[in-house]
């Protein structure tokens, strides 16, 4: 898989670009898709979300698992990142999530 890199300048900085012909920008570590409790799009992170929020009270690795046609290791990796990274998920016990409002 090949990295993607997406840069958005506000109107301040392509204002700057255009008359400086140069602008610094600074990468910093740490803002992930999920930092903010949403994801991209039609991803698997948004289904996945999507699909808890549709009425389960708790569900599991092996219920992902069936449902987007994962391995069980997958549907577990997927979990854990989205209960870690500020998404509606919390992990209640080994293997077990639940969707928080």
């Amino acid at each position: 898989m090949t990295a993607r890199l997406v840069i958005t300048l506000s109107d301040d900085a392509v204002a700057a670009l255009r008359t400086k012909k140069s602008l610094s920008i600074r990468v910093t570590a740490g803002a992930r898709g999920g930092a903010s409790g949403d994801a991209r799009e039609g991803s698997l992170a948004a289904r996945a979300v999507a699909w808890a929020k549709s009425g389960r009270k708790e569900f599991g690795t092996k219920e992902l698992a069936r449902k987007f046609q994962l391995s069980r290791a997958h549907a577990s990796m997927l979990l854990s990142r989205l209960a870690g990274g500020g998404f509606p998920v919390r992990r209640k016990s080994r293997g077990v999530y639940e969707y928080k409002a």
